[in-house]
């Protein structure tokens, strides 16, 4: 938020069992009015924290202090507020303007009663001053967002108001995780359009906007703004419509990685006369059990998925009624929801951090949308110039038989990473099960031996399905690709079924898929069911047809581009396995134009191994006015 807040950290910090993006753009206050607009001020030390959701779905901390004194209004010893955003199971919210307080710190409250009666600080975190720790109870510090009880207890004296009686907030000492305010101390989250040349896609409610700046400015501001982040990493942005939300931007609960940015407060979710704007972010963690998680690993640093992300402009505030400030603070807040916190969330002498855009105070100097050397160290570190590698989840149909299999394609996947810069990439493996069968990797080559038949599973367990939180399996293998100094995200081999091939000599071919198309699990040559026979005489082998998934009595099942126009191509396909697509001037040279793994409905994730859905992928870069494309199936 602006103010704009500091915090000392370059990214995201862990607020006990919450993780606040301290994002709220905010201009100075006085102490003395912000004594006056809150309902009770106090003095305490944070004794617990825990997290909760409310009925709207929308994720709240609520943080206990121990109260060493009240300097308005009437507590109880250990006293709770509230605030918006925290972690539940793999779910974390990021709410703009809620404030970072550490366990065992003292700080200077100021309150305010909500209509649900619970407390929360009167403006966020800009209203929340920490004790400095090595400055003894009665020095006269004031500077930034530390406050001395002897300035507070003054302005006490002079005022008599007695404040409000919120003894009913009781709060709950608890044991805590202890944080310091490093560089990366929490969970850190970072969007993924970036590893694969793609851009985040970015939605505009413009319904309101400040008095004096048109809609052409205001979307000039933000691109500037945007531009200024993109200009230094690998980040992309795409405008993907200008539009009425209907709600507050951070209300909209859909993980569909878009940055939602709200040029107006209509919906009043900035209630403080400081605040310019706030930011945010929500994100997702899938964890390996040795600690890989889905966002990737960068220099080191482990990751969460960013999904959605979330900027709201205080319109009617005179400050961003400038066109360079207005740019500023939406600079600001979109580092919020790309994952920055404040580069100092006090006051300091220290040039790099006051020469931040994510200082916690709003630049009212005319720069614009600029950042600093602290901004760009920051940003990288979440997108760095050496793209991440990426991949991709896969799933294996495993065929079991009575002695050991020894056929391409089939109990092995061909593991594929990708690299914009296209550097050499490595396989990383972690965290085998040993259920029914054993992986062995060699370089991208995953092979699975089942020792022995075990129960058949024709069917597929259900690839999106999870169960107690874990994807089901008959058994999984981690994985990942590391370019020696950035790594994908945590990806995962499944075998979701087991499929009998009794014969006395396997060929490979379940005896499920023989019954379905050829009416016995017993090749013969009168049917042309063998391994080799070609049934259909669509050029494919039994063998082949069944890796591929196509039908072998329809020649016209084949996997092949059925349609291709303007940028958008249509094919064929299993869900949930991985497909190329590639392109060629001369049919001889391929090269990449993007790999793909569909999904699809509920009723077609198990009918396999029929090819059943109709992919078509849209926003292709075409390499020339004239070129073949082909689609290939990576087993």
């Amino acid at each position: 938020m602006q103010r704009f807040s500091l915090a000392a950290c370059v990214l995201a910090l862990l607020h006990f069992c919450a993780l606040h993006c301290l994002a709220s753009a905010v201009i100075e206050d006085d102490l003395d009015r912000l004594y006056e607009r809150s309902d009770a001020v106090l003095q305490g030390t944070v004794v617990g924290a825990f997290c909760f959701r409310e009925e709207n779905g929308e994720i709240c901390t609520q943080t206990s202090l121990k109260v060493d004194e009240s300097f308005k209004g009437k507590f109880p010893s250990i006293v709770a507020i509230c605030s918006r955003g925290g972690n539940l199971g793999n779910e974390y919210y990021f709410f703009g303007n809620s404030p970072q307080l550490h366990p065992g710190r003292k700080y200077i409250l100021f309150l305010k009663r909500t209509l649900l009666g619970r407390l929360e600080p009167t403006d966020g975190s800009s209203s929340c001053f920490l004790l400095p720790v090595h400055c003894p109870l009665k020095c006269d510090i004031t500077v930034g967002k530390y406050a001395s009880p002897d300035k507070v207890r003054q302005i006490s004296e002079a005022r008599p108001e007695i404040g409000v009686d919120v003894t009913d907030q009781v709060g709950v000492e608890s044991t805590m995780p202890s944080i310091s305010s490093g560089m990366i101390d929490g969970v850190n989250k970072r969007f993924l359009q970036p590893d694969r040349a793609e851009p985040i896609p970015i939605l505009v409610d413009a319904e309101n906007l400040p008095s004096g700046i048109s809609l052409a400015q205001a979307t000039n501001a933000l691109i500037a703004a945007l531009d200024a982040w993109a200009n230094v990493t690998s980040l992309k942005f795409v405008i993907e419509g200008i539009g009425a939300f209907g709600q507050s931007a951070n209300s909209i609960r859909l993980n569909d990685e878009k940055i939602r940015i709200q040029l107006h407060d209509k919906y009043n979710e900035i209630s403080s006369p400081v605040v310019l704007g706030i930011g945010g972010q929500s994100g997702i963690s899938n964890p390996s059990p040795s600690g890989w998680n889905i966002g990737g690993n960068v220099q080191g640093r482990e990751f969460l998925k960013s999904t959605s992300g979330f900027v709201i402009i205080k319109s009617t505030h005179p400050t961003v009624q400038d066109v360079n400030m207005l740019a500023a603070t939406l600079c600001h807040e979109i580092g919020h929801a790309l994952n920055l916190a404040h580069s100092s969330e006090y006051e300091t002498d220290d040039p790099v951090l006051r020469d931040s855009i994510m200082y916690y105070r709003a630049h009212r100097d005319g720069r614009g949308p600029r950042l600093g050397e602290y901004d760009v160290a920051a940003i990288r570190s979440c997108y760095p110039l050496n793209t991440v590698p990426y991949t991709f989840d896969r799933v294996m149909d495993a065929t079991m038989a009575r002695s050991p299999l020894n056929i391409s394609g089939i109990n092995e996947i061909e593991i594929r990473g990708y690299d914009i810069q296209g550097q050499p990439l490595q396989v990383i493996t972690a965290d085998q099960s040993v259920l029914n069968g054993q992986f062995i990797t060699e370089g991208f080559k995953v092979r699975y031996s089942v020792p022995v038949l075990v129960r058949e599973t024709a069917l597929r367990d259900d690839p999106a399905i999870a169960s107690d939180g874990r994807y089901i399996y008959k058994d999984i293998i981690y994985f990942r690709v590391s370019d020696g100094e950035n790594a994908s995200p945590s990806s995962k081999i499944r075998v979701v079924s087991l499929r009998n091939d009794a014969g006395v000599v396997p060929d490979g071919i379940p005896d499920y898929w023989m019954n379905t198309y050829f009416g016995s699990s017993i090749p013969s040559v009168a049917t042309l069911s063998r391994a080799a026979d070609d049934a259909d005489h669509d050029g494919l082998s039994n063998l082949d047809e069944y890796r591929l998934g196509t039908n072998p009595k329809d020649s016209q099942s084949l996997l092949r581009v059925s349609e291709l126009f303007n940028g958008q191509i249509t094919f064929p396909a299993q869900a949930y396995e991985l497909y190329e697509i590639q392109s060629s001037s001369n049919l001889i040279d391929w090269e990449l134009v993007r790999p793909i793994v569909p999904t699809s409905t509920a009723t077609s994730r198990l009918r396999l191994p029929q090819t059943n859905i109709i992919v078509t992928v849209t926003n292709l870069s075409m390499i020339s006015d004239k070129a073949f494309y082909r689609v290939q199936k990576i087993r």
